[in-house]
């Protein structure tokens, strides 16, 4: 990402917490022992009807070889859009099945590099 792209993706983050179209979430990785900040758009939730509802992330971390790790996790958000679990997934792929990819609207998914 080029750093033009980085400094107007703050600035619309800021601009939509601002009014109140976003929140941040805070996310546990057990796997890293890292708390991941995620921006959540409030349209994202109007239309779940179960909570709390999952999530999928992924984002990098260094193991203790100092070799790069992707971690996939699954992570529940109440109606508040509080974190209430967080699963981690083994291994470094995420399967895409018909029903998601006929489905789309349903999948929530974050990846922070």
């Amino acid at each position: 990402m080029l750093e033009s792209d980085k400094v107007e993706e703050i600035e619309t983050f800021l601009k939509n917490q601002k009014k109140g179209k976003s929140t941040t979430v805070l996310i546990p990785c057990k796997k890293c022992n890292e708390t991941k900040k995620i921006e959540i758009n409030k349209s994202m939730v109007e239309n779940v009807e179960n909570f709390p509802f999952p999530i999928f992330l992924m984002h990098c971390a260094d193991n203790s070889e100092g070799k790069i790790e992707i971690h996939t996790l699954i992570a529940y958000l109440d109606n508040k859009l509080n974190c209430r679990h967080v699963e981690f997934l083994e291994g470094n792929q995420v399967f895409i099945t018909p029903f998601i990819l006929y489905n789309s609207n349903l999948l929530h998914v974050y990846c922070q590099r």
